[in-house]
């Protein structure tokens, strides 16, 4: 009997590995040097998030948000590459992402065993 025993996935590197693709993947936190950019790819139903990170001796309080067009703001000031720079000046410094609200795509449903979108797809979505 296992019951109440855990796996040994999560001391394989497997929680390592969710960390960094909810991290960098889903949340689209990518580190590049002194240089940091935020590309999330969010499932639809959420509004956004927020992290703070820690650069050396200054903090970044990040909030993403969905809807509207896509812009990324430090400080109050758009960033028109979307890359954030990071300094070693103690300071707190706020960046604001905002993404585009992504559509769902139409979707693909078996119908009568064979591969197909569902008559129903755009009805399913739109009640979602």
């Amino acid at each position: 009997n296992m019951t109440g025993r855990s796996g040994w996935t999560w001391y394989t590197g497997s929680a390592a590995w969710m960390y960094r693709i909810w991290i960098e993947e889903v949340l689209g936190f990518q580190l590049h040097g002194d240089t940091l950019t935020m590309n999330p790819v969010l499932p639809p139903d959420w509004p956004g998030f927020e992290l703070t990170y820690r650069h050396r001796s200054a903090t970044y309080e990040i909030k993403v948000s969905t809807g509207g067009t896509a812009r990324v703001e430090l400080d109050g000031r758009a960033l028109d590459d979307g890359r954030i720079p990071l300094a070693d000046d103690g300071a707190v410094h706020r960046v604001t992402v905002r993404i585009p609200l992504q559509p769902p795509r139409a979707a693909e449903y078996p119908v009568n065993g064979t591969s197909g979108t569902h008559p129903e797809a755009a009805q399913i979505l739109e009640s979602a």
